[in-house]
């Protein structure tokens, strides 16, 4: 292969099919295998932003918020590849402290989205929403009552 083109094996390549698979399971629900995926990934490319990103949608999914603060946070410090990253970890930030109850840390998070100029995916609006208004989501639970039979 002189092109280099097929039958090639690379740590990008590698890592892509483990980002790619974490994603194939994230999408399907399947979140503890999907982390496992990405921590693959990251063993091989430990500096990559977008798997320390999907890890920490992962986390945010499954309400494991510090856990998601942190790879969120891994991921600024990562490579910033693709760009958007940095805006939307920002956004994310600021959701997690506004569940927390720590308003004046989300703002400051918003207000660094806001100050990237990124636009990406609506970032822009989406940062501005939560500025103007705290960020709420409930954390959902199976309730016992009504999940007996009668």
């Amino acid at each position: 292969d002189p092109s280099g083109k097929l039958l090639r094996d690379s740590k990008e390549l590698q890592t892509a099919v483990q980002l790619s698979l974490g994603n194939d399971l994230k999408q399907k629900g399947n979140f503890v295998e999907a982390i496992r995926a990405y921590e693959g990934a990251l063993k091989i490319s430990p500096n990559r932003s977008i798997v320390h990103f999907r890890m920490a949608e992962t986390f945010y999914e499954q309400f494991n918020l510090q856990s998601a603060a942190n790879s969120f946070r891994d991921s600024l410090n990562g490579d910033r590849d693709p760009k958007w990253i940095e805006v939307w970890c920002y956004i994310y930030l600021g959701k997690i402290y506004d569940i927390l109850g720590q308003r004046q840390r989300a703002m400051a998070e918003y207000t660094k989205a806001m100050n990237t100029k990124d636009d990406t995916y609506g970032a822009q609006a989406e940062a501005q929403k939560w500025l103007a208004a705290p960020f709420t989501r409930e954390r959902t639970t199976i309730d016992p009552e009504s999940s007996q039979s009668e």
